[in-house]
């Protein structure tokens, strides 16, 4: 299964059962955000814009980005991955994200999934996105995850150096890579991130997916 069959089959999985951090539940909130307009990535509408795969809120209110990867084995994959996770974070926080951003958000997944024929999904999510947003208000942080369906020991390496090293150090290490090649396309944007070169960043959390899929 490659990773643009994966993500729809976890939308179905995570809109009928939250997906679960460390025994919180997290509640889908829309699949493919882009945050230059707060739209859905979509192939037959806009989709030229970065994306997260998938955005959720926790029952404290906190948002919670993930971005899924088929298999994270070799350096460059653990690095473009959590490389990818964090720029799409800055995004989010450029944009001035707010609590009305996300109910705009739900809002566009929700007419996104009746555009493309899933009624039922639409009105499932619907309802239990109603349940919550009553009394929502981002608490204003924003997390990251990093799933994948199979990691390497490439990925312990990426972890030690976003604990002991900030963003300047990030960036020269990093340099090691042809940082031009379409292929590392998210290592520059995470090195071109308007950040002071001290800032210090959480190790995305790791979360195995494979289980999931039925």
């Amino acid at each position: 299964m490659t990773e643009w069959e994966l993500q729809p089959a976890l939308e179905r999985i995570w809109i009928d059962d939250n997906l679960t951090i460390d025994g919180e539940p997290l509640h889908l909130i829309a699949r493919e955000v882009m945050p230059d307009k707060w739209e859905i990535n979509d192939a037959s509408r806009t989709w030229q814009y970065p994306s997260i795969d998938f955005m959720f809120i926790d029952n404290a209110h906190n948002v919670w980005l993930l971005e899924l990867k088929n298999r994270i084995k070799a350096p460059g994959d653990a690095w473009r991955a959590a490389c990818q996770v964090y720029h799409r974070r800055q995004l989010f926080s450029e944009r001035a994200f707010s609590s009305d951003t996300v109910l705009e958000i739900t809002k566009q997944y929700q007419s996104h999934l009746k555009r493309h024929g899933e009624y039922t999904l639409a009105q499932k999510y619907w309802n239990q996105w109603t349940a919550l947003k009553d009394d929502f208000q981002w608490s204003g942080q924003i997390n990251c995850i990093v799933g994948t369906t199979e990691i390497g020991q490439a990925w312990e390496t990426v972890q030690h150096a976003f604990s002991e090293q900030n963003f300047g150090q990030l960036q020269s290490t990093l340099s090691a890579y042809k940082l031009e090649s379409k292929g590392n396309l998210d290592l520059k944007r995470f090195c071109l991130m308007s950040l002071p070169e001290n800032t210090r960043f959480t190790p995305p959390h790791l979360e195995l997916i494979h289980y999931r899929i039925r």
